[in-house]
């Protein structure tokens, strides 16, 4: 379940609270806990969206009205015992919504739309030989670039980069990467898969301990140089990790198949733009997660409104992360 603390040695660290949007104050960490006793730490105000796919099947199976319901969700928010003037089936009503929300908050946190506070996965790669590939996918302006960027300065190893490669075809005129080249400086090398060399297509070019970032390299007109860089990219997912290099990789098409499979599954987080390729948020959510259409929507239509961007760690414990949100799944 989550929690805001650490409990044992072989809890997770989920995700970072920060103070808004563009502070780098974490208020609060956001533990996955193997520990499943007792009450959750996370508390949510919003009884409401917690039970809002449930609402239809509760007043159908406890035969409660919408007024009866709405009553019952301030009971569950405000109190833990059952009123006694209420009858039979509105007390079952109550002990299920009750036993719900429990679950549900070991589950879910969810933020207030007008809290300040700002939800962001945890980028942390301090850990040795593990894989932490990246795959962000979004149509042209989305903001990709950007969240690149922020997920880089964000990850508390980063002064332990030897180098920042950024291979593509756009970056050396591309604004959103100034930072990490102001950051990085002489670590910091561009290389336009246009013009990329034989050495450079080799796996030992590349330094341990190092990021290296293939930006939507597919665009390159160039054939020959397109495969080499292709191939370089399907190497670096299969034996980066045993060197400590970190991977990110950036598509437009999340269905590429031979050209984008490897990198859905060899990335241990996978970064959806909602807003721009609903199609896609909902075919990860139906082929590999397994939810039903309705929950599938309301789902997709919750993580438009909380941000643009939204992380599905495919990783033990697999969780979809928004700005707002926080759901294991």
């Amino acid at each position: 379940m989550l929690a805001f603390e650490k409990i044992t040695d072989k809890d997770i660290h989920l995700a970072n609270i920060y103070k808004s949007e563009t502070s780098d104050e974490i208020v609060q960490e956001v533990w996955y806990t193997h520990k499943f006793s007792g009450d959750s730490e996370i508390v949510n105000d919003d009884v409401l969206s917690l039970l809002e796919e449930e609402k239809l099947t509760i007043q159908k199976d406890h035969n409660i009205t919408l007024d009866e319901y709405q009553r019952l969700c301030d009971d569950v928010k405000k109190t833990k015992v059952v009123n006694p003037d209420y009858p039979r089936n509105m007390k079952k009503a109550f002990l299920y919504m009750q036993e719900l929300v429990a679950h549900k908050l070991r589950r879910e946190l969810v933020l207030s739309r007008m809290d300040p506070n700002w939800i962001r996965y945890n980028y942390d790669t301090s850990k040795p030989n593990t894989a932490q590939h990246q795959l962000y996918c979004g149509s042209s302006g989305s903001g990709k670039s950007w969240a690149v960027v922020r997920a880089v300065k964000l990850d508390p190893h980063v002064y332990h980069y030897t180098k920042f490669t950024l291979i593509g075809t756009t970056g050396e005129t591309d604004p959103s990467y100034q930072p990490l080249r102001d950051y990085f400086g002489a670590r910091f090398e561009y290389i336009n898969s246009e013009e990329i060399t034989a050495e450079q297509c080799t796996v030992n070019y590349y330094p341990r301990s190092s990021c290296v970032c293939l930006d939507d390299c597919s665009s390159t007109v160039d054939r020959k140089r397109r495969r080499a860089v292709a191939e370089l990219r399907d190497r670096l997912l299969h034996t980066a990790r045993h060197r400590s290099i970190k991977l990110v990789v950036v598509i437009h098409r999340f269905n590429g198949y031979r050209d984008t499979s490897k990198a859905r599954n060899s990335s241990s987080t996978w970064h959806i733009f909602a807003r721009t390729i609903p199609s896609t948020f909902i075919q990860i959510l139906d082929k590999n997660f397994g939810w039903k259409k309705n929950k599938r929507e309301d789902m997709l239509r919750r993580c438009q409104y909380d941000g643009r961007m939204t992380v599905f760690r495919v990783d033990h414990p697999q969780a979809l992360i928004t700005p707002k949100r926080i759901v294991l799944l």
